[in-house]
């Protein structure tokens, strides 16, 4: 534009989001796909609606940005890992990757172009109004909080059924059998306080440690049903409200 300098705008800026996504692996997202138990909602291969959607098949309609806003800022019933921006980007590749003909490079090269001639780019402007990240400048851009601490894992992998865990049942549950220990609202007595526990651990941690108790803690003799809904209940306590994502199932259009 015949010299002119447009300050706070650099060219070829992208998204922090997008720039974490490019060092998605998707070997590695197979990996954490499987040790968090994700087939059990989605299938093997991501290629069955159980308790969640199908996910073969959903790059075709939805941006690696909005898969990983799925996975960093869950909706119920999908739980929340606590994952890396690292360990999200690798799963979001392996989740692309189930879709035939698309890979996460690949699929964020389109949509991010490297070079400024492809999207006729002004400092950072794409001539349509847009900014490189591909968000419109009329709107503020999507602000994503901070890593979280990974959560210690289940040695005995993933409880089955945990994600269908109903927090309202687990109240009672709590109530009739935990309360007397660990005091009204995971606030602590003879028992260790609960507030807070599941920022460190995750939801199947929560339900082992239900299902084989070590002294003083006493076997409850539940039903795994009713641990699931134990562990949804003690997840709630001390949790801070957060924005969640929109369900999976749909996904956000390609920009």
């Amino acid at each position: 534009m015949g010299g002119m300098s447009m300050p706070g705008m650099s060219m070829g800026q992208e998204s922090p989001v997008t720039t974490a996504l490019r060092s998605g692996d998707a070997t590695r997202g197979q990996a954490l796909f499987d040790v968090h138990g994700c087939a059990a909602c989605h299938g093997a291969g991501g290629a069955t609606a159980i308790e969640g959607p199908k996910l073969a098949g959903i790059a075709a309609s939805t941006t690696p940005e909005t898969m990983y806003s799925y996975i960093k800022n869950p909706r119920a019933p999908m739980p929340d890992f606590h994952l890396s921006d690292a360990d999200i980007a690798d799963l979001v590749a392996y989740v692309d990757a189930l879709t035939p003909g698309h890979t996460l490079a690949a699929d964020l090269g389109a949509e991010h172009p490297g070079s400024s001639t492809d999207a006729m780019k002004m400092g950072g402007m794409n001539m349509d109004g847009s900014g490189t990240s591909g968000e419109s400048m009329a709107v503020a851009p999507t602000v994503y909080p901070l890593d979280q601490a990974a959560q210690t894992e289940a040695a005995q992998g993933p409880f089955l059924g945990i994600e269908t865990g109903d927090a309202s049942s687990g109240a009672a549950l709590y109530a009739s059998n935990c309360q007397s220990c660990h005091g009204a609202g995971g606030a602590g007595a003879d028992g260790p306080k609960l507030i807070g526990l599941a920022v460190s651990v995750t939801p199947s941690w929560i339900a082992w440690r239900i299902k084989q108790p070590t002294p003083p803690m006493p076997d409850l003799h539940l039903s795994n049903a009713q641990i699931d809904d134990l562990a949804a209940f003690i997840e709630t306590l001390g949790a801070t409200p957060q924005h969640a994502g929109a369900p999976m199932a749909g996904g956000g259009p390609k920009r």
